[in-house]
């Protein structure tokens, strides 16, 4: 879970699973990461999630349903929008990271252990099985909401390659 100000971005909290998960047990932690930071549903601005599919649904619905109906609700309190997937959207991302943390606009709680390890040790690969691609995940989902938070703001904007 990260928080931000202009292009200051925190990653505040985190959730990590050894396994894979379902969308339900992820909108639980999506729910008690808010809880930890005194947040409630509502208080969500921007919510980006993965595109992949469970039982051929997308994932970011079946993960707003879980959370409209842990709250009693008709209506999730956020959409999780889709990831850009498009062309050129990785590199822009990792230009967007690296550019960020360089200037000092990306900042890591300690507390956030798993997303310090990913960001110190993630060499680029994702070959299945390995300590990288582990560490991918954490990476992807970072560079997911960087890049759609800071996509607009003019110095991060020129970093795209069209």
């Amino acid at each position: 879970m990260i928080a931000w100000q202009g292009p200051r971005i925190w990653v505040i909290d985190e959730y990590v699973s050894e396994w894979g998960t379902e969308p339900r047990e992820d909108a639980m932690a999506i729910m008690a990461m808010l809880t930890r930071a005194g947040l409630d549903p509502y208080d969500v601005v921007r919510a980006v999630g993965d595109t992949n599919l469970s039982g051929g649904f997308r994932c970011n619905d079946l993960i707003q349903d879980a959370i409209k109906d842990k709250m009693g609700r008709k209506a999730p309190p956020f959409r999780i929008r889709n990831a850009d997937k498009s062309s050129g959207s990785v590199d822009f991302g990792m230009r967007v990271l690296n550019h960020a943390a360089s200037r000092g606009d990306f900042m890591v709680l300690d507390s956030c252990t798993h997303t310090l390890d990913s960001m110190r040790n993630w060499l680029g690969g994702r070959a299945f099985g390995t300590v990288d691609a582990k560490l991918s995940h954490m990476a992807d989902a970072i560079r997911y909401i960087l890049a759609d938070i800071l996509r607009d703001v003019p110095i991060y904007a020129r970093l795209r390659i069209s």
